[in-house]
């Protein structure tokens, strides 16, 4: 094989990679607008669980669909108006759209939740809420109050009546769940059936036990506005803890 065929080859090669970064990088964009149209276009319409159900695989079509149609287009332009003419920008532009791709894709996974694990140890949550007795109206603090951890997955939620406490005018109820993924460190409390957010002050990914923290105000959870006596007479401490897998976590 001669020099001039060699380099012939290789520049064929380089065409078609180029080409070929060039489609797989549009055909993302395809697929998420044909899903997006799709999504739009069923927003509104209602139905059962079997009509979401065959609205998500209409998205997913859509999307395939759509996906390699731009994948097909982009291949054919490149080839016809740019490789000849416009090699270098392509790879270039092939180049940005790819380090665009990379953010995406970093920022979609630092967003995800981070799964925990501990070699022979599990993570345990435990939460305390201290309330005055004047907001219960009445009624039992484990009944007036319940609670969740919603920043992640968990293996159940722990209230522990038995170990209800009162210091004071305030009564307290432990609470305890082992949390499996974190998104973010938020427990949900709800008083009388009225929600509000607690943000923990936790690392996403801890390697050890934590104390309990000071005790903490609610903040408003979704559109449920916290009244002013509640902000000032409920509060919450936490503490993690990371225990033989062999001790009762809750």
């Amino acid at each position: 094989m001669t020099k001039a065929q060699l380099i012939t080859e290789d520049n064929s090669m380089e065409r078609f990679l180029t080409v070929l970064v060039a489609s797989l990088c549009i055909s993302p964009l395809g697929f998420m607008s044909g899903a997006y149209v799709v999504d739009w276009m069923t927003k509104d319409a209602g139905g059962g669980s079997d009509d979401q159900m065959a609205y998500g695989y209409f998205m997913i079509l859509a999307g395939l669909a759509l996906g390699a149609i731009s994948f097909f287009i982009v291949w054919y332009l490149a080839q016809r108006f740019l490789v000849a003419d416009y090699l270098n920008y392509l790879q270039i532009a092939d180049g940005i759209v790819l380090a665009g791709w990379l953010t995406v894709w970093l920022i979609h996974s630092a967003q995800q939740p981070q799964r925990l694990l501990f070699d022979g140890r599990w993570a345990a949550l435990e939460v305390e809420v201290r309330t005055e007795k004047s907001l219960l109206v009445n009624d039992l603090i484990s009944s007036a109050i319940s609670m969740d951890y919603i920043g992640g997955a968990n293996s159940g939620n722990f209230p522990k009546p038995e170990a209800i406490r009162e210091e004071g005018k305030f009564v307290i109820l432990p609470w305890a769940t082992a949390p499996m993924f974190v998104n973010k460190w938020q427990v949900r409390v709800f008083l009388h059936n009225e929600p509000m957010l607690f943000t923990l002050d936790l690392p996403r990914n801890p390697t050890q036990s934590s104390d309990w923290s000071g005790w903490v105000a609610p903040t408003q959870y979704q559109e449920n506005v916290i009244p002013s006596d509640v902000q000032q007479k409920l509060t919450l401490r936490y503490r993690l803890r990371l225990v033989p897998n062999n001790e009762d976590y809750h």
